[in-house]
């Protein structure tokens, strides 16, 4: 797996002036071993050509590599006519935070250097070692779909910087180093305060705003705006549920914003309504998902528009018609249909009673007597109309009375901000379980995929002719990949590679191998697995890539021989047949360090254990 480093400007000219001891690199590690000084020269003009730090999620550790240009002399006016020449250093350290490890990180990174630093030189390399390992575990933390491997970082990425950095003190500890007597040799410190400067200015700015337009709405007498939602991987926590039964659905909805209002469910706390039909009792039924631990504002204050269709002839386009013009300059929290147990059908659109800027609603709709079916057409017709996450209000689930094809309707906004690259995705479950395990099983997954209120789109519900109910959970994620760079191959290898699969990566195969020998597992969607959770996991999985041969698997033995002789990257083995890839026909050859044969990149994940490798 190959380790990114990235090219920073905050790293870009590290080293202006540095002292360094002239023995250094052939003798400096005997001679601090025997205690004897050593002559000192200065590198004049030393200009960083490439600098960056590794971050290993999984091992925990930071791997910060400099290689830089100098000019050696004992003066500056020596330093024209003396030979330059690269130098390079690295040091493997603990990712720690602690001021402490992090001191004698920078000593150790100097002494590799060969360089001597002062005390001052040390204070600066620990504050950036510091402050990249906070920001690197920040990135961690908040994008979990990128611990796989070794991820590079931007150091001076201003607007990426984690809000919980204390901008005040690091600036602080800088200044006060850079306004010693002498200019400090390590130039990115003045970089780094400029990017800290302008950030801390960026956030007092949106602060002031935010105070300003709290008062103001609070002077108009309205609750200020929706808080702004956590940052998608943040992850929702204690996602609870209510439901309201009755025999209309007016009744109904009323009883479910009271009971919203008993649990003391604030604006912006809700994430999601439906309504659906209780086939067991013959009942109007509504319910809704919140969570506490978002932040309140003000009163719940929502409202609500229904429409009623009785009879048997109607149709839903009318429904969604009377929806989509409702929902104009409305901040709608959903727009959901069901079918009524009486016969007719029923659409409610809840929306908070402040208004704002919502433009032309649309709509999309499949139908489709599978489930599954119905939801992936409904996905494709938005991915059609270039629709983001983010854009979608609401996506539904409902039947029409007059025939059993399940309808999955789509209401969206182009007017809204999309989410980048994310499409909409889905899950469902259905089976034995009632509607109040169904709702269960939504939080529950809701918390499992680390969704955020802006990652979520809908939880919807829908009952067969059989009254067996299934639930559907749509939420943003990131697109399916063509083909996965490195895949679990067995126990051996590091369980949480496995997060990097898909179940739409495992649609190339279909070509090659029949449909029932592929084991489709989604951790995409699942939560990404610890060491400790790897038996749960299957032991064989597809491996996938351009050249993919099948042949019988009677013998582990007899596949790595294969592996190793055709020269294939790696083979992966499930219900009875091994599957081998071979790196985009190139071919092989010497490993870097071993000397052994592989494909030409980085060696594959599920070859990394050392008895396959050895093999």
């Amino acid at each position: 797996w190959p380790r990114c480093r990235a090219h920073t400007p905050a790293c870009g000219r590290r080293l202006a002036t540095m002292r360094r001891d002239s023995a250094g690199e052939e003798h400096g590690d005997a001679a601090a071993a025997e205690g004897h000084r050593v002559p000192r020269e200065r590198l004049q003009g030393a200009a960083v050509r490439d600098a960056g730090a590794v971050f290993d999620v999984f091992g925990r550790t930071l791997d910060v590599e400099l290689s830089f240009q100098a000019e050696e002399g004992t003066s500056s006016s020596s330093s024209s006519s003396s030979s330059s020449r690269p130098r390079m250093c690295c040091a493997r350290i603990p990712a720690s935070v602690e001021e402490g490890r992090c001191r004698e990180a920078a000593a150790d990174l100097a002494r590799k250097a060969g360089c001597h630093l002062s005390q001052l030189e040390h204070e600066l390399l620990a504050l950036e070692l510091q402050e990249v390992a906070a920001v690197r575990g920040w990135a961690v933390r908040v994008t979990p779909w990128l611990g796989g491997g070794h991820q590079g970082f931007l150091l001076d990425g201003s607007d990426e910087l984690p809000e919980d950095v204390d901008l005040a003190d690091v600036r602080g500890h800088l200044d006060e180093s850079l306004s010693e007597a002498r200019a400090s040799p390590w130039t990115f410190g003045g970089g780094l305060s400029r990017s800290l400067h302008l950030v801390a200015r960026q956030r007092a700015e949106l602060e002031e705003q935010a105070i300003q337009a709290a008062a103001q709405s609070q002077a108009l007498g309205t609750p200020a705006g929706p808080p702004r939602a956590r940052p998608l991987g943040a992850g929702l926590r204690d996602v609870r549920f209510v439901e309201s039964r009755a025999a209309w659905w007016v009744d109904a909805a009323d009883g479910l914003l009271l009971m919203l209002e008993q649990k003391g469910v604030r604006r912006g706390q809700v994430l999601a309504i439906d309504a659906h039909v209780n086939c067991q009792d013959k009942e109007a039924a509504i319910s809704a998902h919140y969570c506490l631990q978002l932040p309140g504002s003000g009163d719940l204050g929502i409202r609500y528009k229904r429409s009623e269709e009785d009879g048997q002839d109607f149709r839903w386009q009318g429904l969604y018609d009377w929806a989509n013009r409702e929902a104009r300059n409305r901040q709608v929290i959903s727009m959901t249909a069901s079918r009524s147990h009486h016969g007719g059908g029923v659409f409610v659109c809840f929306y908070y009673k402040d208004a704002c800027e919502l433009e032309d609603v649309e709509v999309v709709e499949r139908q489709s007597s599978s489930g599954t079916a119905a939801a992936d057409a409904v996905i494709k017709a938005l991915a059609a109309e270039d629709v983001r996450p983010g854009q979608v209000l609401w996506a539904d689930a409902h039947r029409h009375p007059q025939n059993d094809k399940l309808a999955i309707s789509a209401h969206f906004s182009r007017s809204l901000p999309g989410r980048g690259d994310l499409v909409v995705k889905y899950e469902s479950s259905r089976g034995q379980m009632s509607l109040k395990e169904l709702h269960s099983w939504a939080s529950s997954r809701i918390e499992e995929l680390g969704l955020t209120r802006e990652g979520l789109v809908s939880i919807t519900y829908d009952s067969d002719r059989n009254g067996s109910p299934t639930c559907y959970l749509f939420y943003a994620g990131p697109p399916q990949m063509p083909a996965v760079p490195e895949l679990l191959a067995d126990a051996e290898a590091e369980p949480q590679r496995a997060s990097l699969l898909t179940a739409g990566s495992l649609q190339s195969l279909s070509s090659t191998v029949p449909e029932a020998e592929v084991e489709k597992v989604d951790l995409m969607t699942e939560k990404v697995p610890e060491p400790d959770d790897f038996e749960i996991l299957p032991s064989k999985v597809i491996f996938l890539g351009s050249h993919i041969h099948v042949m019988p698997a009677d013998d582990i033995e007899a596949c790595k021989n294969v592996c190793r002789k055709k020269g294939y990257g790696a083979f992966v083995v499930t219900n009875g047949m091994a599957y081998f890839r071979r790196e985009n026909g190139q071919k092989c050859g010497p490993h870097p360090t071993s000397g052994r044969p592989r494909p030409r990149g980085p060696w594959p994940s599920c070859l990394r254990s050392r008895k396959l490798r050895a093999a």
